[in-house]
Order: structure tokens, then sequence, then C-alpha cells
């Protein structure tokens, strides 16, 4: 048996399946409509959460910015208040946050504008009197 012949054979069997699913009574459509969807939402996911650490290892922190913030949190006073101690943290944040994607900014607005570019640069190609 030949390669097509197996995936004959194979679509043969699915088909079966399918006819014998709209066969069948409301509950067990059901059930497979909800099986089948978690399945496809794992596969999804798994392929998601795959292309995010495969295209995002760069955002992570750097141990340099890490060792900063360990640093500046290990300064605090034992007699901080509360509400103190969640500025600080919170200033920590922002800046921890300002540090890793300042470089973001500029590369977007960069985007915008070479896209703002190509767009003008299209429209000063388009002849003017066009003829349907």
């Amino acid at each position: 048996m030949n390669f097509f012949e197996s995936i004959k054979k194979g679509a043969k069997a699915v088909s079966g399946k399918i006819k014998r699913i709209r066969r069948s009574d409301e509950r067990t459509k059901r059930n497979w409509l909800i099986g089948s969807t978690i399945i496809m939402m794992i596969v999804v996911i798994t392929l998601w959460v795959g292309y995010l650490n495969f295209t995002l290892p760069g955002i992570a922190p750097s141990e340099t910015s890490t060792s900063t913030v360990v640093t500046q949190v290990q300064e605090t006073d034992k007699s901080d208040s509360v509400f103190s101690v969640f500025a600080r943290g919170f200033r920590i944040t922002i800046k921890s946050i300002s540090e890793n994607f300042s470089g973001t900014t500029g590369k977007i607005s960069d985007l915008i504008f070479r896209t703002k570019q190509r767009l003008k640069n299209v429209h000063e190609y388009i002849p003017d009197n066009i003829s349907n």
C-alpha cells in the first residue's frame, strides 16, 4: 500500500465517523463539539505559547536590571509604612518597564514613519486619468 492509498483509507474512515456523528442524537453531537473544541483550543494555545517563547526571548529582564532592582529593594528601612513600600515598588516597576521597553517606542515610530512614506510613494504612482 502506498502513501496515497493510506491517505484515501484514512479519509474514508474519518468521513464514516463524521456521518455516524451526524446521524446520532443531539447529546452525542454536543459532546463531540465540546470535545473537539477543547482539543483545538489546547492545540492553538500550545502553538501560541511556543510562538511567544520563540519570538520574545529578548524581552526578559537582563541580569543587570534584576540586580539593580534587588539592590533597590534591599535599601529599605524597617520603619517604612505599607504605603511607602508599595510606592517604592511601583517606582521600581515603572523604572524597570521603561528601561526594558525604551527602544520599542522608537522602533514603532520608525515603522509608522516608513509605512507612511511607502503609502505616500504608492499614491504618487497612481495615474489620475484611469478610465474603466
